[in-house]
């Protein structure tokens, strides 16, 4: 599919980025056992594209909902024009500093583990 829409815009340069959601969202992601599902959209992403900016991890912006979202899935003005300046490479705030990771083919092994450690730790314990 990412293949095929790529395809058929020969001659364009793609801006792919993966927006931020809350850590409630991330959490449920988690519990539901979608790890390998996320991580499978990410390397199709990365090997289409080249390139894909992640925002959707353990991070400033996703562990600060009631600063930084309007509600669970929808960041505020300012965090999108900050992934925006992410996407063309321009200066941000200091505290943005560490906000989105930049993905690709070279990097794509080494993220998936940073990410995997940036997501939320499901208490696998039996209940009582």
């Amino acid at each position: 599919m990412y293949k095929e829409m790529r395809d058929g815009f020969a001659g364009t340069h793609f801006y792919v980025c993966i927006t931020p959601v809350s850590r409630h969202l991330l959490s449920l992601l988690m519990e539901e056992g979608r790890w390998t599902d996320y991580a499978r959209w990410l390397k199709e992403l990365v090997e289409v594209y080249g390139e894909v900016w992640n925002f959707m991890y353990l991070n400033e912006v996703t562990e600060n909902v009631p600063e930084y979202f309007m509600d669970a899935h929808h960041t505020s003005p300012e965090v999108l024009s900050v992934m925006a300046k992410k996407l063309y490479g321009l200066p941000v705030a200091p505290r943005f500093k560490h906000f989105g990771l930049r993905m690709t083919q070279e990097t794509l092994v080494d993220d998936l583990v940073y990410l995997h450690e940036h997501m939320p730790k499901i208490d696998t314990k039996p209940s009582p």
